[in-house]
């Protein structure tokens, strides 16, 4: 199964959200990767409530956090949406078994230079397994 459909299948399960609004609204105010190996759907956020609505923030300079709400594929995820956000903020958050995890961003956008640097050329390593998706949709409750 790819990331794509792997993460859209967890999407499925945990969130009411349609899965046609969060491609919309990640590929308009955030960042959305899709690739053969990779999914990663995020929008800025304020930490404090990060993900609990699917919708770019009505005051976008409050934005404190990168919020993950949904991400599958190669374990280099956050990495990933250090490289390509549009523009870095404090934190990095999704939601893991109903509990808010943030990151400082400086970590790991560090974290991803340092990795950059010591890369070696390797043959493209096999997409992750569905077990590795990140549920950044906190608790079904909070849903629809």
């Amino acid at each position: 199964m790819t990331p794509y459909l792997s993460a859209l299948a967890l999407w499925k399960t945990q969130t009411a959200f349609p899965w046609p609004d969060l491609i919309d609204t990640c590929a308009q105010a955030g960042v959305l990767v899709c690739t053969p190996t990779m999914f990663l759907a995020a929008l800025p956020d304020i930490r404090e409530e990060a993900g609990q609505t699917l919708s770019p923030l009505q005051y976008p300079e409050e934005a404190d956090t990168w919020h993950v709400w949904i991400a599958a594929g190669k374990p280099d995820v956050m990495r990933t949406l250090a490289r390509l956000a549009p523009y870095p903020l404090p934190w990095i958050t999704w939601h893991r078994r109903d509990r808010l995890v943030s990151l400082k961003w400086e970590t790991v956008n560090r974290h991803a230079h340092v990795k950059a640097e010591n890369a070696s050329p390797s043959p493209a390593a096999p997409a992750a397994p569905a077990a590795d998706l990140i549920d950044g949709s906190g608790t079904r409750s909070r849903r629809g």
